[in-house]
């Protein structure tokens, strides 16, 4: 048990390391509510509600469970990304909230121009060097966004 947390522990490290740091806030063209779907290899999916707003400090994003009580709540803005509130922090969730930024952009491919985009039919990956940060397709009326680590994604919108 002890030998399988330790690439996983590894990996995740090694993810919240390339964790854009600074960069403009990029104008939304979608926000609103989504519904999460996780996966992490074989396990059970992990159901979630997702709000994305954005606003003056930049795009807020509240995590909830289906009870609507907050898993993680973060802010992207000009100095990166940020907690908001008192909810503990989620590398996790900050890694799903970064790749949705570019799905959600008015310009998604403008939004990490250090790291390298690689479209391949429908499916973006985005790479640090070598390292797969991330690839997400359209799916189910969404997307669906894999980590390089076995994590995946089911993101939908959720009509208002």
């Amino acid at each position: 048990m002890g030998k399988q947390l330790l690439p996983a522990a590894l990996c995740l490290l090694a993810a919240c390391a390339v964790l854009p740091q600074k960069r403009e806030v990029p104008p939304l063209a979608r926000s609103g509510w989504f519904q999460l779907t996780q996966y992490r290899g074989a396990e059970t999916a992990v159901q979630s509600l997702l709000a994305v707003e954005p606003g003056a400090e930049g795009v807020r994003f509240v995590q909830t469970d289906a009870l609507g009580v907050p898993q993680t709540r973060q802010i992207f803005g000009r100095r990166g990304w940020r907690n908001d509130g008192f909810v503990m922090p989620d590398a996790g969730a900050r890694r799903l909230f970064t790749a949705l930024l570019p799905l959600l952009a008015a310009d998604g491919a403008a939004v990490f121009p250090q790291w390298r985009r690689q479209a391949d039919g429908a499916a973006a990956c985005y790479y640090d060097g070598a390292v797969l940060l991330w690839c997400s397709r359209p799916a189910d009326g969404g997307w669906r966004i894999d980590a390089g680590d076995g994590v995946g994604w089911l993101v939908r919108p959720l009509e208002e």
